[in-house]
Formats: structure tokens, C-alpha cells, sequence
């Protein structure tokens, strides 16, 4: 048997829910199922709602697919989305092959190594670009550059000669 359900409360983080069946029986312990590899803790509102299944017609082994219509992206077809929709973090795989992230506050990376190759261009466009420890790892013995002081008694631009900048951490 196959019934919709609105999510009342969620258990043990995502895992389990209390659900509202359609006809307003209330099943106080439904398996939560979700994609290999994919977990969620929905939210609860007016629309977290639930796909229920019941083994063998049984309402005490329902288990059940959170879903929020509201929240669903739209999508071309092709196209598959994952993310917290209700905030607008998502990413989009697109029909033409590109995949586009967004992230409404901070996307944050934790790698071990990372490599970054592009076949054409990469543009990097924010008000401020922190660069860390990448300036020092790029300017090795012999590089050169020029200081551009716009204003003032020191105007003008200068020759930078970089004779031992002791770095060998650049490979090419």
C-alpha cells in the first residue's frame, strides 16, 4: 500500500519520523528512506511531506520518502539538482553538461591535495581575492615585478627584483 504522509517530527536526525498519514492516523516510528549515499534531516513545515510505503499492508513497517514540493527547483529536462533547497544551496547538474554550485553563505573546502585544471579559462570575480600563501609560493629566485605607488611624493612605478625568495615549494 502506498498513501501520502506530512512529516510531524523527525527522530534520530533524519533517520526515523513521526508522520500524519492522510487520513490524520498518526505512525509514530517511519523509516526514513534515501538515495545510496544521500542523507538529509528534513525540514518540518506545512510542507515536508512523505511518500509512505507499507510492508505487506502492515501501517507498524511503513517506511517513507521525504519530499517538499515547494522547495523543488525548477529544472530543464536532463537535469538533476541536490541541495537544501529552502535556503537556495543546491547544485545543479545541467543538461549541457556544466555543473553549477551555489552556495547562499560560505562554501567550504577540506582537501588533502587539490588540482584545478582548465581546457579555456578560469575567472575568479569577487571584491576581494585572498591569495594566502600562494604569492610567496610563486615568486622563486630570478622573479621580477613592478610596484605601482599612484599618488603622494613617492609616486611612480618601480622595478622589483626578487634575488632569493628561498622557495622551492612550485612545481611546474
Amino acid at each position: 500500500m502506498i498513501q501520502k504522509g506530512f512529516i510531524e517530527k523527525v527522530l534520530e536526525g533524519g533517520l526515523r519520523a513521526q508522520v500524519k498519514a492522510f487520513q490524520g492516523e498518526i505512525l509514530p516510528d517511519v523509516l526514513l528512506l534515501h538515495p545510496n549515499g544521500e542523507a538529509s534531516n528534513p525540514e518540518v513545515n506545512e510542507s515536508s511531506n512523505v511518500l509512505l510505503f507499507f510492508a505487506l499492508g502492515s501501517k507498524t513497517a511503513s517506511f517513507g520518502i521525504p519530499y517538499n514540493p515547494p522547495q523543488q527547483p525548477t529544472l530543464e529536462p536532463g537535469e538533476k539538482a541536490v541541495g537544501n533547497f529552502s535556503v537556495g544551496n543546491k547544485i545543479t547538474f545541467k543538461a549541457n553538461g556544466d555543473i553549477e554550485v551555489i552556495a547562499t553563505n560560505d562554501l567550504i573546502e577540506t582537501v588533502v591535495n587539490k588540482t584545478v585544471t582548465a581546457t579555456t579559462n578560469i575567472t575568479l570575480s569577487a571584491p576581494t581575492v585572498s591569495l594566502g600563501d600562494a604569492v610567496g609560493l610563486v615568486l622563486n629566485d630570478a622573479a621580477a615585478m613592478e610596484v605601482v605607488i599612484p599618488g603622494g611624493s613617492s609616486a611612480g612605478t618601480y622595478p622589483v627584483s626578487i634575488t632569493n625568495a628561498g622557495q622551492t615549494k612550485v612545481s611546474a
